[in-house]
């Protein structure tokens, strides 16, 4: 539905749709540590002792018991694709489908190598195989033929239409004003 001025609300709002895309794309980092404190059975939990936010405390059992295997985790994901370039380029289904099958091997072979000493429980290999996996799958697919970049395209061709539509409502409401001098 147009707005009074013959504009969309997307387009009148464009800053905030532009701040909700830019924190998609900075939303990697957010997931890494969300995951690194899955990792430790840890839960963000807030209350009346933290009134400026809350803290992340252990619940469960770590998925992963050594900081080391986290740390290696971690790694991996931001070398495989949890970053902010990767997200940026243009891939077809072909080079992301390459990408995961390398990824797949190293992740599995890394995760079987590694279970005694970074005590992962036999019975949450696959789990915990498929969790991390899947993040880099859909890190990857939000890149697949530049769809972000697209999508951040529109957001600032939007944006900026939307300013240069309110720099002319605002000239022409300096019209609707008498002139005291004349």
């Amino acid at each position: 539905m147009a707005t009074e001025n013959g504009a969309y609300p997307s387009q009148v709002y464009g800053f905030q749709e532009s701040d909700q895309i830019l924190k998609i794309v900075l939303e990697n980092e957010d997931l890494l540590q969300l995951l690194e404190h899955e990792l430790r059975g840890e839960v963000y939990e807030s209350d009346e002792d933290h009134p400026m936010g809350g803290c992340w405390i252990k619940k469960y059992n770590p998925i992963i018991e050594s900081e080391e295997g986290i740390s290696e985790i971690l790694r991996m994901l931001r070398f495989m694709g949890l970053n902010k370039v990767s997200l940026l380029t243009n891939l077809d289904s072909e080079q992301i489908n390459e990408k995961l099958k390398v990824f797949e091997m190293k992740l599995a072979d890394l995760l079987f190598l590694k279970r005694k000493e970074w005590g992962i429980q036999k019975d949450n290999l696959a789990m915990t195989y498929n969790m991390i996996w899947s993040i880099v799958e859909d890190a990857y697919f939000r890149a697949k033929d530049g769809n972000l970049v697209k999508t951040l395209r529109t957001v600032y061709q939007k944006t900026d239409y939307s300013q240069e539509d309110k720099s002319k409502k605002s000239l022409i409401d300096l019209g609707k004003f008498k002139n005291p001098y004349g």
